[in-house]
């Protein structure tokens, strides 16, 4: 075999590649799939957030990106709807760098309320809160080389979704966690890779909460930093203030989530809901913001 390359040697070294077997490449056996049908694809959400797979949801600064995470999160360890859609039931882990845990408290005593439920059932359910609020959240840093590294924060998540084996796992924010260039395409490809990593160990469906930048605002892109960010993931959402027609008040409480791309199915329509009392509450029988118009129009 040719001698690696420094940068070549640097990848194998950090895990990012795994060099080939001696024998040679490990192709897949196909022989049997004529036989076999293909497997069913899998979801935490129907045809919104996929299994073994990470999905970013953006959304600017307090606009409640966090707390209608902490509603799946829940919705999930107590086996009901979120923004009134069916959610796999199982586990849940949280890793929130912003919030302290009296904070969580607060967010999660109305959440729970809101199903009515009780701390007790979060807990048998399987949620697992973690703050890391003014700590060092980095699951991952570059090299000299430019290489990210996993850092012992990322393999100890690791071993707690192994043992936990969530349906669900959340990341908040990755302005907290990422601690590489988000305008560098590798550094962010090689970052998105460790939860790809990790939600497919864990057989988990895996949030990564992030904040748009203006460009990303004005435009309604809700992305920041290079589009490797779009790319590398199979599903994205945005939540965002509704927008009203002209000469229309816009409503302060009122929510859209829009989902930006969805590689395994239908890209869905947006979502509209509306903050009522400490939670996210979605509209009923308004399945868009042009049909809630007609509707205050009509009133």
């Amino acid at each position: 075999m040719p001698a690696m390359d420094e940068l070549t040697a640097a990848c194998f070294e950090a895990r990012l590649w795994v060099q080939p077997p001696k024998g040679g490449l490990p192709f897949i056996d196909m022989s049997k799939w004529d036989a076999e049908p293909a497997p069913p694809r899998e979801w935490t959400i129907q045809d919104c957030v996929p299994l073994r797979q990470p999905t970013i949801f953006s959304g600017e600064s307090a606009v409640g990106k966090s707390l209608l995470d902490l509603m799946r999160s829940v919705a999930h360890v107590l086996g009901k709807s979120w923004l009134g859609k069916v959610t796999e039931p199982g586990p849940a882990i949280y890793l929130g760098a912003e919030d302290e845990e009296s904070e969580l408290h607060r967010r999660l005593a109305t959440i729970v309320a809101h199903y009515d439920a009780t701390f007790a059932d979060a807990i048998a359910g399987g949620l697992h809160m973690l703050s890391y609020a003014g700590q060092d959240a980095v699951p991952g840093v570059p090299n000299a080389r430019g290489i990210i590294e996993t850092t012992p924060l990322f393999k100890h998540l690791l071993e707690a979704a192994l043992d936990i084996r969530p349906k669900s796992i959340t990341i908040d924010t990755v302005t907290d966690v990422f601690a590489g260039n988000e305008n560098d395409r590798s550094q962010v490809r090689q970052f998105v890779g460790m939860p790809r990593g990790l939600a497919i160990e864990a057989n988990a469906a895996l949030a990564i909460l992030a904040h748009p930048s203006l460009s990303g605002i004005s435009s309604g892109s809700g992305l920041s930093g290079s589009p490797a960010w779009h790319d590398s993931v199979r599903a994205r959402a945005y939540l965002t203030h509704a927008q009203t027609e002209k000469g229309e008040e816009p409503d302060p409480d009122l929510r859209e989530l829009i989902f930006r791309k969805n590689n395994y199915g239908p890209v869905a329509e947006g979502i509209l809901q509306r903050w009522e009392r400490g939670v996210f509450v979605p509209q009923a029988g308004c399945s868009s913001l042009e049909k809630l118009a007609a509707d205050q129009r009509v009133d």
